[in-house]
């Protein structure tokens, strides 16, 4: 058992709750939940994801009294700090003792990542008892050189079909295409809406359907954003909904699916998208650049279908593919749904996870 009594409990701490690391903490809550452990998430600032966070234990606060308090709200056999590398020593000096994880996420692109992974190596070889990373191949390859001696987990990514799936909508004109991500650059909204152009051009009938947190985009990128969908004339033609509810989305996605549309990711690089893993399990299929971290989802032409990055002109052609083809439609969403039974199962990642907290000397449930 953990030291806080019968059930072993977490304390994972990040910036903000919003996108897919607030997704991919709510999924990481049920599998520990569901096989008799604890959780609970401290974020520094507030943000849109807490309207999704009924029943979960959460703390928002920044400062180190905040932080204080929500280290010692309970004994937590171990805390799992992602990205903010600043706050490893700052947690010791406020007096914790078990082991730390740092957990390396939204880090962006391969030359950032491996700049903030420098800014971040004294503190992890000081503060760290080990890293865990995604199963995403530049972000292992980077941990690795920067923490050679320092023990390394990669993480499976965990998705609950119990609680996402598919809500049929019933059959609905014209297709929707669909894209979901932050107003900014490396999630690449450019590309969609220059790829949207060029589907509406050959087909002159498709909804484009735009999820995005807007509050986290910069001023600057939401006048450009704006300039460019009216530039483009598709403002006519695009839906944009900012910071829609989690529990609403297996809607919104069913209803691309029952349209016979697709989800686009135009992502320059990925470490986990989760918005694809959603896409996936509401039987919707996805048109995605190869950006890393997809790989573990979508297998080009078995789970869905890769297009070169830089080209919406390739990407608006494997998007049409899918909206004109519904043997191909129906091989992708299958293939899709077995994949993610599988390979994205709750157990797996709770497995992998206590595997880790018992390497670190932590006993489990």
């Amino acid at each position: 058992m953990g030291c806080g009594g019968d059930r072993l409990k977490i304390l994972f701490h990040f910036v903000i709750p919003s996108g897919g690391m607030e997704t991919l903490n709510r999924h990481r809550f049920w599998a520990l939940l569901d096989g008799g452990s604890d959780s609970a998430f401290h974020y520094c600032f507030p943000g849109a994801g807490l309207g999704n966070a009924a029943g979960i234990p959460v703390f928002v606060g920044h400062g180190p009294d905040e932080l204080r308090r929500a280290l010692f709200s309970d004994q937590y056999d171990a805390l799992v700090v992602t990205t903010v590398f600043e706050h490893l020593g700052l947690v010791r000096e406020l007096g914790y003792r078990n082991p730390v994880v740092f957990e390396i996420q939204g880090f962006g692109s391969v030359e950032r990542a491996r700049e903030q992974m420098a800014l971040a190596r004294p503190h992890v070889e000081q503060f760290a008892d080990a890293v865990m990373v995604p199963p995403a191949p530049h972000l292992i390859g980077l941990a690795k050189e920067m923490w050679p001696r320092k023990p390394l987990y990669t993480m499976p990514v965990p998705f609950d079909l119990k609680r996402f799936r598919y809500r049929p909508k019933g059959a609905s004109f014209p297709p929707i295409v669909a894209w979901i991500g932050r107003i900014e650059a490396n999630k690449n909204w450019r590309e969609f809406l220059l790829a949207g152009r060029e589907i509406l051009s050959r087909t002159g009938n498709v909804r484009l359907m735009m999820f995005a947190d807007l509050s986290l985009a910069p001023e600057a990128e939401r006048a450009e954003f704006g300039r460019a969908l009216h530039g483009l004339g598709l403002a006519p033609h695009t839906e944009l909904y900012s910071n829609v509810r989690n529990r609403m989305m297996p809607d919104f996605l069913s209803a691309v699916s029952d349209s016979e549309g697709a989800l686009l990711a135009t992502s320059r690089v990925e470490s986990v998208h989760y918005g694809i893993l959603e896409a996936m399990a509401c039987r919707c299929p996805v048109v995605t650049s190869d950006s890393d971290g997809v790989r573990q989802s979508v297998i080009d032409g078995r789970t869905g279908l890769y297009y070169q990055l830089g080209s919406p002109a390739e990407a608006a052609r494997a998007v049409l593919r899918l909206l004109e083809d519904p043997a191909l439609r129906r091989k992708v969403t299958e293939e899709a749904l077995r994949h993610l039974e599988r390979h994205f199962s709750p157990e797996r990642f709770r497995t992998s996870f206590l595997g880790m907290l018992k390497d670190l000397g932590v006993r489990g449930p």
